[in-house]
């Protein structure tokens, strides 16, 4: 059989440029693209509406029936997966890579398998991250791909695998908490499809029932009946007017997919209901408010889907995963043709079964050969039915059984008698719902961890520490632990030791804060006391195998990490420390061998990828990006390996002429702790004289190597910045404050913008914000970002005059950005210009986030404005006019015709100056579309707290309720012909 064919190639595609600007660091969930967690990472929110032909590094493997296409650049995607028998794409290959804003900093793509950790869509979607090749013996070829996110410092990878002689395409996950504290995280594989008016959206039988919430709107939920709703068959994409996210409420059986009945061929998912829960589709629907979206992100102007996986039920679900721990998820791709669809999968055969006029039909279509397969049909006592038949990959073929009761199992087994696919017919009732959740007591350490697990730290720290649980209290301090605060956190841990000295979470962490603090001895006492609990000795011993090394006792290290992996075995950062300590020990001979079996487990991992460097794999190192190469310092410094940590940065510095300051400051810092103070003075220099190549500072080791240099250099502008963004982002607010406040120079209106954001966000202290918000807003440098939030800040003030005196002030930054453009329209209409509003809006294209529609209602408010003006001069036919306006839904404002009627107002305003001028029958006929529904359909949601206690009261939606209200006044104008 033939090997799997690699090639290592290059791809142009049109791409439509992204790019993030702004330098005011993203400390507040509430002002991100999609209001979640993002830093260090920047905001990329300025998109380009002109392509430019861009040159993709490109991976491409290939077998007999298929042929993969992954880019590197693009968070190392499957863009292609050509099945080369039916001749299609199994995934949604977008000729172009056009962004809108549904990335978790902006720019997303939609095109390919895109893999989503610790979030959805996630922050590097866009980027660069590691990848590597690997031939395996069987003839099978792998791509993985990987990153260490910087949100949380969490590892991820993504291993797919193609065989010689499958159509099946094989993804493993692998999430990886390197970490020593719990993070939050969910994992979701997303594939984008290509779909058509006769695509068939296909759940197992068994799955009466579906989930669904309002398009970006986790806060509610409904059940829909599957697969048909309330008399629509919601399993035909042509029947489907609106956004709609699908969710299997639960899986009893392995497979889903999509089959599209024109073409004659889909895909088919598989992955083990047990731990892959998850399982979703997402597609924006027929009407005008959703092909917008697809017209916004290629210009090929083809519809499609997301076919999702994850291991939580539904995407409001996050988990925090414990330090050390993996989470592993696998994921079959399979494409299937000339069936008809599937109601049977499994990794060999996708099967659609069906009984017409007392004959069963059995249409099979493999992803393999195989040769004499049986099938094999009982009833309720005895067989009835055997056949043998051969398969052959990708070729249909059907076969009709006659005489078969209603109650049947059928079965298929491969030559060798293993069973490879099972069938009966469902016989499942509908499932009941859930009363209301009700009044329940709360718990607040579960409700602290349900905030700390959706991503609000302050919330949730607020909760522990109010709350007089040990748990909480454990909670409280290891997140100040988290923040760098090891003394506070250590003093917590200890006054639960005074009452509960068994507590071995405590005791680990408390262990860990004398490690941190340079008392190693009383640090091995805690851990070696947390060893005596089952869930905390594998923990322990790792952190005293890391106290040994720091006290460069490596036989000792190497013998508690051999009692680690006889314990749970070695894997991750352990493994690494396993190879160190015997490199340390001159045992050289095995760590090849070592090398290979933990990049195998788990690949990239920071500590293991610095020991390929002495082992001999200088130019793996010298080539990474250089964010992970300060993850693999981080790991030495903090084993207190400075001359192993000061060896990889200067390679990497002598080969990498070009890179920013930061990497030459981790250099100094590592040059002084080995004494060469005059090499430190040269690198410190230079790191200094790299101006403005920052990315935002945000791992717990820069805090010493920015202090060393700030020592150095106590005025650098660079250093204080970062340094107080730091603190800043370990929620050391006031910490932050002190550095800020001794900035001069062109970084100080960041320096006055990031107070004036403390002061008015996080304190709530409005009034002295805006001072801060002034001064930096008057600086000829200041960002887009900044003046954005001021004009929010004036708003909230109602300081309407403050408003237009900004845009005068920095008119040119106000047109030149499309998200200054809306704030400088609102600020018109609060200032009853409405006029000037209208024409800003109407001439000009802006880029919304997913969901969002704040043009369309600056739009309305204007044509509302400038309504009432003519009606209150009686001139009814202007009036109505403007009132009319709303239902052109100008897409240059980024929001197309909803299939609900969303636009009872202006039906109900229509018909009033109607009214007024004596036309009752065309006020009539505003009034009746007024209280018509639509064509969307139609579910009943309640508030996800009916499912999570610990959720917050359902979201009012003041769109859909002044909705409403019109409605009812359209109803009342019908009743009231005169």
């Amino acid at each position: 059989m033939k090997k799997v064919r690699i090639e290592n190639s290059f791809l142009e595609i049109p791409t439509y440029p992204w790019s993030g600007e702004d330098l005011e660091a993203p400390f507040i969930r509430e002002f991100t693209p999609r209001g979640q967690p993002i830093y260090p990472y920047k905001p990329l929110e300025n998109l380009s509406d002109k392509s430019e032909l861009r040159k993709y590094r490109c991976v491409v493997f290939e077998n007999e029936f298929l042929k993969l296409v992954f880019l590197p650049e693009l968070n190392g995607r499957l863009y292609s997966a050509f099945d080369r028998v039916n001749k299609q794409e199994l995934f949604y290959n977008n000729p172009q890579m056009k962004p809108a804003l549904f990335g978790l900093r902006g720019a997303w793509c939609a095109t390919g398998v895109e893999y989503n950790f610790p979030n959805s869509h996630s922050t590097t979607t866009l980027e660069p991250v590691m990848t590597k090749t690997v031939e395996n013996k069987d003839g099978s070829a792998s791509f993985i791909c990987g990153d260490c996110e910087r949100v949380g410092r969490m590892l991820w990878s993504m291993e797919v695998t193609l065989r010689p002689g499958s159509a099946c395409i094989e993804m493993q996950a692998k999430l990886y908490n390197c970490t020593e504290y719990p993070k939050r995280f969910y994992y979701w594989l997303n594939a984008a499809v290509p779909i058509y008016g006769e695509t068939n959206f296909i759940y197992p039988e068994s799955t009466k029932r579906l989930y669904t919430h309002p398009p970006m709107d986790i806060s509610r939920i409904a059940y829909i009946d599957y697969p048909v709703h309330k008399g629509r068959d919601i399993s035909l994409f042509k029947n489907i007017p609106q956004h709609f996210p699908v969710f299997a409420e639960e899986m009893e059986e392995d497979f889903f997919g999509i089959y599209h009945s024109h073409l004659h061929c889909g895909l088919v998912h598989l992955a083990d209901h047990s731990l892959v829960r998850g399982r979703k589709i997402w597609m924006f629907g027929n009407s005008r408010d959703g092909k917008i979206w697809i017209d916004r992100l290629t210009d090929g102007g083809i519809d499609y889907c997301e076919l999702q996986t994850g291991p939580f039920s539904l995407q409001s679900d996050y988990r925090l995963m414990p330090p050390g721990k993996i989470h592993l998820q696998k994921d079959l791709w399979i494409p299937v043709g000339n069936t008809g669809g599937f109601n049977a999968a499994s990794e060999k055969i996708a099967a659609n079964i069906s009984m017409e006029k007392g004959k069963l039909h059995i249409k099979l279509n493999a992803s393999c050969n195989i040769p004499e397969a049986l099938i094999v049909i009982k009833g309720r006592t005895a067989c009835i039915y055997k056949k043998r038949i051969s398969l052959s990959a990708l070729e249909a073929k059907k076969v009709i059984a006659d005489k078969i009761p209603a109650d049947y199992n059928l079965e298929i087994l491969d030559t060798g008698g293993k069973t490879i696919l099972s069938y009966s017919p469902q016989k499942q009732g509908r499932r009941k719902n859930p009363s209301p959740a009700g009044t329940k007591i709360r718990n607040k350490y579960l409700e602290g961890s349900y905030w700390e697990e959706q991503g609000w730290p302050e919330r949730a720290y607020k909760i522990y520490s109010e709350d007089n649980s040990i748990g909480s209290a454990i909670a409280a301090a290891r997140m100040d632990m988290d923040s760098g605060l090891y003394e506070q956190g250590l003093k917590s841990l200890d006054e639960i030791l005074l009452t509960d000295r068994e507590n071995a979470e405590a005791l680990l962490y408390s262990g860990i804060c004398l490690k941190k603090l340079g008392d190693f001895t009383a640090a091995e006492k805690r851990f070696s006391a947390s060893c005596d609990n089952a869930s905390f000795i594998n923990d322990a011993i790792s952190q005293m195998a890391q106290v040994s090394v720091i006290l460069k006792n490596y036989p000792q290290a190497l013998e508690r990490l051999e009692l680690l992996d006889k314990n749970n075995g070695l894997y991750g950062y352990n493994y690494g420390l396993y190879i160190l300590a015997l490199r340390k020990n001159g045992c050289p001979d095995t760590i090849p061998c070592h090398l290979s079996r933990t990049e195998e487990e788990t690949p990239f991992e920071p500590l293991s990828t610095g020991e390929s460097f002495f082992a001999g794999r200088v130019d793996e190192i010298n080539s990474l990006d250089f964010q992970i190469l300060i993850e693999i310092l981080c790991r030495y410094i903090n084993l207190k390996e400075y001359s192993d940590a000061l060896e990889i940065v200067s390679s990497f510095t002598a080969r990498n002429k070009k890179m920013p300051a930061l990497v030459r400051y981790y250099r100094a810092y590592l040059e002084q702790l080995c004494g060469r103070e005059k090499d430190a003075g040269k690198s410190l220099n230079k790191g200094v004289k790299t101006a403005g190549e920052w990315d935002f500072i945000f791992r717990s080791e820069s805090e010493e190597v920015l202090k060393y240099a700030l020592k150095k250099k106590p005025v650098n502008a660079e250093i204080l910045y970062h340094l107080g963004n730091f603190y800043a982002y370990k929620r050391r607010w006031d910490e932050a404050i002190t550095y800020w406040r001794k900035i001069k120079g062109p970084l100080l209106s960041l320096s006055l913008r990031n107070e004036g954001l403390y002061r008015w966000k996080i304190i709530g202290e409005t009034q002295k914000a805006l001072p801060l918000y002034k001064k930096a807003a008057s600086a000829e440098n200041c960002g887009a970002r900044t003046l954005w939030e001021y004009d929010r800040l004036l708003a909230e003030t109602k300081a309407v005059s403050g408003r237009l005196g900004l845009i005068r002030r920095h008119g040119q930054k106000f047109n030149k950005d499309y998200r200054l453009l809306l704030r400088k329209a609102e600020t018109l209409l609060a200032a009853g210009q409405p006029e000037e509003a209208l024409e800003i809006l109407e001439k000009n294209t802006f880029s919304l986030c997913e969901g969002k529609m704040f043009p369309r209602l600056l739009f309305e408010e204007a044509c509302r404005q400038i309504g009432d003006k003519y009606k209150a001069k009686k001139n009814f036919k202007k009036a109505l006019e403007y009132f009319m306006k709303p239902f052109e839904y100008p897409e240059n404002l980024g929001v197309g015709k909803p299939a609900a009627n969303m636009e009872c107002e202006w039906y109900w305003r229509c018909g009033m100056p109607c009214k007024e001028t004596g036309d009752n029958a065309r006020a009539m006929d505003f009034f009746r579309k007024g209280t018509e529904p639509g064509n969307a359909i139609e579910i009943d949601f309640f508030p996800l707290k009916n499912l999570i206690w610990q959720h917050d009261p359902e979201i009012p939606e003041p769109a859909a309720e002044r909705n409403e209200t019109f409605r009812i006044l359209c109803f009342k104008g019908l009743a009231n012909k005169k």
